[in-house]
């Protein structure tokens, strides 16, 4: 199974101010594709949710690098 996020079971104080939607292509029961949100730009974390009623998971850069790359999805939006 590819990556996709570790489970979130911490509180933490994210950045807001600088946040992204980026589009991904689909997986699984989604074909058309759906979103991440990214807080804090590069270098921040990503956000998903991957199952119809799943817990939200959330990565780090080199996570999110790993999950485009395990999953053969397509980024449609690069971050600024």
């Amino acid at each position: 199974m590819a990556y996709d996020g570790d489970f979130i079971n911490f509180c933490n104080i994210f950045n807001f101010n600088r946040a992204h939607a980026i589009v991904v292509s689909g997986a699984k029961w989604n074909p058309c594709g759906h979103m991440l949100l990214n807080t804090g730009g590069i270098g921040g974390w990503y956000f998903h949710v991957a199952e119809v009623r799943g817990r939200p998971k959330y990565m780090n850069e080199s996570g999110y690098r790993r999950y485009l790359k395990e999953t053969k999805n397509m980024k449609y939006h690069e971050l600024m």
